[in-house]
């Protein structure tokens, strides 16, 4: 990885590099003066191939014979889901509006990994979403808070949980217990409101 390292630095000014582990490999990311990511990964021979995530292609070598495919996996985006519905909930309880920011913010991206694979699209880092159909494209819309007020908040974390609750039906009546929770409730005339 180092000497690979230095040739990138041999042929473009980098201002810095950042190393992201996933399943199987390591990733040096680049940054170059010019503002360009260049991104090289570093693989054990049998965890390489294509992971789902773009278009795969051995252009030298060999891969292994059975390559791993895409290792995102839904029920833990949507358990991660959950875990972020429950903190943005303490968080409104607490009035702490950015922290509930931070965690719907969160869930929502848990939705789109979710949904986007579910169409067929890459479920990574959002690439997919702008396929969605625009009937879901705006359900989403509802869940982007405008402002960070309890009610913008609420209101886009009510939205968030119908589609959990869509997703994971055996969560369905814990989801209705934090919408009804008299602190996250939000009356119909807040909404009328908005």
């Amino acid at each position: 990885m180092s000497e690979w390292t230095e040739w990138v630095q041999e042929i473009a000014p980098v201002v810095a590099t950042m190393d992201l582990g996933q399943v199987g490999a390591l990733y040096r990311v680049f940054l170059l003066a010019s503002t360009l990511q260049v991104d090289m990964s570093f693989w054990s021979y049998d965890e390489y191939g294509g992971r789902g995530n773009e278009p795969f292609a051995v252009v030298y070598g060999q891969a292994p014979p059975e390559s791993a495919g895409s290792t995102f996996d839904p029920s833990f985006a949507l358990d991660m889901g959950w875990l972020y519905a429950l903190h943005a909930r303490s968080a409104l309880a607490r009035g702490r509006v950015w922290q509930a920011l931070y965690m719907i913010n969160g869930l929502r991206e848990q939705l789109v990994s979710c949904l986007t694979s579910r169409a067929g699209l890459n479920p990574v880092q959002g690439r997919g979403v702008d396929e969605l159909p625009a009937t879901l494209l705006l359900r989403l819309q509802r869940t982007i808070p405008t402002v960070t007020t309890e009610v913008e908040l609420r209101a886009a974390y009510r939205a968030e949980l119908e589609m959990l609750g869509e997703d994971r039906p055996e969560l369905r009546e814990v989801l209705a217990e934090l919408l009804s929770t008299s602190v996250i409730a939000i009356e119909d005339a807040d909404l009328a409101d908005q």
